[in-house]
């Protein structure tokens, strides 16, 4: 099997060696027969959580050591979820199992070879959602992944240069998807400002000023919860937040969400600490910041007082960056302000080119029948 549910206890040289002969090793999931593999590795559970281990290099999850160099709040969760599916998936391919409960951590990923990598890029690309293939840019995130964690178990020396280098040789998956999510509508902006309203109460307020400014900036969920009050500099309507890559950039809050959001630091009554706090039943606030997932919740909770079709948190950047280059911004500037690493990924939020695809089919016309012509007619009465 590619993946045991735990490590062998032996000295580097045995542990390294075996590694680069897993090549002459039968594996079910290619074989694809009902073989059983040619041996199992002997299961050694992990007793601490701070256990000590003489060897590191030898013993050392590639799993864990990847994700530890990821951001805690924003790539590690994404790519923790990439890698326990294609654990997941190559679990259930082995055994014909469900492994719903599978994750990646503590499995022997050093032993996927280049026709193993392959395997499982065919696997992604035939993976569904609820009827619809994967895209190719989500098959392609999983494959970043799985180069990514080989890259961790080479640099602990769990695989060869060659290993790791052929095994991370799997070409990305080509084609395009148009991007996910709509825009928000300034009626359906108002209905949810306007739930927020009528709630009353800090959580009321504190909801208002939370939609004032992601509307505003454009930030992504997880900015908005780590954002901190005395980053915020209310003369210049400004607030310093950090977002992916560790980069630190500047957002502002139009002038009409300073009201709302004013009203809520009014209540907080302090200029330090998590600008979005918790607001328990009673009415009390937290000390602590929002959870990104939180303040997702929080959106959607208000969107269905509000009445309107499903929308999320990042419909608010989406909703910015069209209404900014509406309005004449140029694409460098909106970049910028969203914190994109790429123009092209702006540029996909941009109407413009839509309506202008729009405007020239309306050009286009069917012949007329003898239906329409008279209901031609009678609209002219």
């Amino acid at each position: 099997m590619i993946f045991t549910d735990g490590r062998e206890s032996t000295a580097a040289g045995s542990r390294i060696l075996a590694a680069q002969n897993v090549s002459s090793r039968r594996l079910t999931i290619l074989r694809g027969v009902g073989e059983s593999p040619a041996h199992e590795l002997a299961a050694t559970a992990a007793t601490s959580l701070l256990e000590f281990i003489p060897d590191r290099a030898v013993t050392a999850d590639p799993y864990q050591t990847y994700l530890d160099t990821l951001d805690a709040t924003t790539s590690r969760p994404t790519i923790r979820g990439c890698l326990d599916r294609i654990a997941r998936i190559v679990i259930e391919q082995e055994t014909g199992q469900p492994a719903a409960s599978a994750t990646g951590a503590c499995r022997t990923w050093e032993r996927i070879r280049h026709e193993h990598a392959s395997h499982i890029r065919a696997l992604l690309v035939a993976q569904q959602t609820d009827g619809e293939s994967w895209s190719p840019s989500n098959v392609n995130k999983h494959l970043t992944a799985l180069r990514q964690v080989l890259k961790a178990a080479w640099r602990l020396q769990l695989m060869s240069t060659d290993d790791y280098h052929r095994a991370a040789d799997i070409p990305n998956l080509k084609g395009s998807r148009l991007p996910a999510g709509r825009s928000i509508r300034r009626d359906e902006l108002a209905a949810m400002l306007q739930v927020c309203e009528d709630q009353g109460g800090p959580a009321g307020i504190r909801d208002a000023a939370l939609i004032s400014v992601l509307y505003s900036t454009g930030m992504r969920r997880a900015e908005a919860a780590s954002a901190r009050l005395d980053r915020y500099d209310p003369g210049e309507r400004a607030l310093r937040i950090l977002g992916k890559g560790d980069k630190e950039r500047l957002v502002y809050v139009i002038t009409d969400a300073v009201p709302p959001l004013n009203r809520w630091l009014a209540l907080l009554n302090t200029s330090a600490g998590p600008m979005f706090r918790t607001v328990d039943k009673h009415g009390h606030i937290g000390r602590g910041h929002l959870a990104p997932r939180t303040i997702g919740d929080i959106v959607d909770r208000v969107r269905v007082a509000a009445g309107l079709p499903p929308l999320d948190t990042h419909d608010f950047r989406r909703t910015v960056a069209g209404d900014l280059l509406d309005q004449g911004v140029d694409l460098a500037t909106v970049q910028t302000l969203l914190g994109h690493s790429s123009p092209t990924t702006t540029a996909a939020y941009d109407r413009r080119p839509g309506r202008v695809a729009r405007e020239s089919a309306d050009r286009l016309s069917l012949p007329a029948t003898r239906r329409t012509e008279g209901q031609g007619a009678a609209h002219h009465e």
